[in-house]
C-alpha cells in the first residue's frame, strides 16, 4: 500500500499540467459534502475502495475524461490526482475525503431533517441500571448507643443488599405500624426491580403535528443536533455495499455541584441526546455527576436519506440525601448521612 502511494504521488507530480477543469456548482455545504462522497465512489458500487482511486488517476492523465465534473472530489474545480489520493486514504482508512467539521455539518443536517422534514420513525429507548450503591454514616452522641448502632454503617454496599439490611432491622421490630409494613414491601419490591431494564417504544408518523418534536432527540428542541468538532472526540465514516455510517464519538464530561448545567441543552451531551438530569432538586445535593461513554451511529441509504440513528452513553451521579437528626433525652443525638451511587445506561435506536 504506501509503495502504491508513493506512485501515485510521484505521478501527480508529473501529471499536474494534466489537471482538467471541472464546472462550479452553487450547492449549499452539505450538498457539495455529499457530492464528494457520490464523486468518492467512481465505479459506483457503493464502497470506497482502491478500483475508485485507479479510475481517478486513468481521468487525471487524461484517459477515460468524457464526464470530467463528476470526477473532482475534492470540488477545488479540477480533477486531479491529488483526488484519486483523497479516495486512497478513505479506502485505506488512513485519511478522509471529507474535514471534520464537513462531516459533522452532513451528520447534523440529517438529524435535524428528521425534525423539519417530519421523517416517520420508529424509536426505541431503554435504560438500564448497572448498579445503585449505598454509603450510610450513623453517628451517636451517646458511645454506647454508637456501639449499639454500629452495624447500620455501610460504604458502597450494592442497593439489593442494603435494601434487605434495612428489611431485617425492621422485622426485628415488635411495634410496626402498617404505614412501616408498607414502607417495607416498597423496598423489597424495588430491591427487585431496580436493575431491570426500563423499555419504552414510540412511533411517529409523518403527518403527526407534534411527535417529532416531543420524541426524537433532543426532545422538545426543534434541531436534533448541534454538535460541534469541540464537543466531540470524533467523527467517522464509511460506506459499504451502499451505506454510508457516520461514527460520532463523544468525550467523557464531569461535574460539581458546582458546575452542573442549568440547562442541560446547552451542555456538551446535550447538544445532541436526550438526557437523563443527574441533579436530584429539593434537599438533596448532586456530589458528582458524570455523562460517559456516548456514541451516535447513523446511516444513510445511498440516497443520502437516513435509515437508522442509535444513540448510547453512560452516566454516573453521586447524590447525598439531607442528613437525618432525632434527639431522645436518653439515647442523645443521632445522625445519619446517605449517598447513593448511581451507575446506568441509556440506548436510543430509531429506524425510518
Amino acid at each position: 500500500m504506501k509503495k502504491l502511494l508513493s506512485i501515485i504521488l510521484v505521478a501527480g507530480m508529473l501529471m499536474s499540467a494534466l489537471c482538467i477543469s471541472a464546472s462550479a456548482e452553487e450547492l449549499t455545504p452539505v450538498q457539495i459534502s455529499e457530492q464528494k462522497l457520490r464523486r468518492a465512489d467512481i465505479d459506483g458500487d457503493g464502497s470506497f475502495d482502491l478500483d475508485d482511486a485507479k479510475q481517478l488517476l486513468r481521468v487525471a492523465a487524461g484517459i477515460d475524461a468524457d464526464n470530467t465534473e463528476k470526477y473532482d472530489v475534492d470540488s477545488d474545480g479540477y480533477t486531479s490526482v491529488q483526488d484519486a489520493v483523497l479516495v486512497l486514504r478513505q479506502a485505506a482508512g488512513t485519511g478522509a475525503v471529507l474535514t471534520d467539521a464537513e462531516a459533522l455539518e452532513l451528520f447534523n443536517a440529517k438529524l435535524n431533517g428528521v425534525k423539519t422534514d417530519k421523517i416517520a420513525f420508529h424509536g426505541t429507548s431503554t435504560v438500564q441500571c448497572n448498579s445503585v450503591k449505598i454509603t450510610q454514616k450513623v453517628e451517636a452522641s451517646n458511645a454506647l448507643v454508637g456501639m449499639l448502632i454500629s452495624s447500620m454503617n455501610y460504604t458502597d454496599l450494592e442497593y439489593d443488599k442494603y435494601v434487605q439490611n434495612m428489611v431485617s432491622s425492621m422485622e426485628s421490630s415488635s411495634n410496626l405500624t402498617e404505614k412501616d409494613k408498607q414502607e417495607m414491601e416498597a423496598l423489597k419490591e424495588s430491591a427487585e426491580t431496580y436493575k431491570e431494564p426500563v423499555v419504552a417504544e414510540t412511533t411517529v408518523e409523518s403527518d403527526s403535528p407534534y411527535g417529532h418534536l416531543l420524541y426524537f432527540p433532543r426532545e422538545r428542541k426543534y434541531t436534533s443536533s448541534e454538535l460541534t468538532t469541540k464537543d466531540i472526540k470524533s467523527i467517522s465514516y464509511t460506506m459499504a455495499q451502499g451505506v454510508i455510517t457516520f461514527t460520532v464519538l463523544m468525550n467523557n464530561v464531569s461535574y460539581t455541584t458546582s458546575t452542573y448545567p442549568t440547562d442541560l441543552y446547552s451542555s456538551t451531551y446535550g447538544k445532541a441526546f436526550n438526557l437523563a438530569d443527574l441533579d436530584p432538586g429539593e434537599e438533596s445535593t448532586l456530589s458528582k455527576g458524570e455523562y460517559k461513554n456516548g456514541k451516535i451511529v447513523v446511516k444513510l441509504d445511498s440516497s443520502y436519506a437516513i435509515k437508522s440513528a442509535d444513540y448510547s452513553y453512560d452516566y454516573y451521579s453521586e447524590i447525598k440525601a439531607p442528613e437525618q437528626s432525632t434527639t431522645d433525652s436518653s439515647l442523645g443525638t443521632i445522625t445519619i448521612n446517605l449517598t447513593t451511587k448511581t451507575n446506568a445506561s441509556v440506548r436510543e435506536s430509531f429506524t425510518f
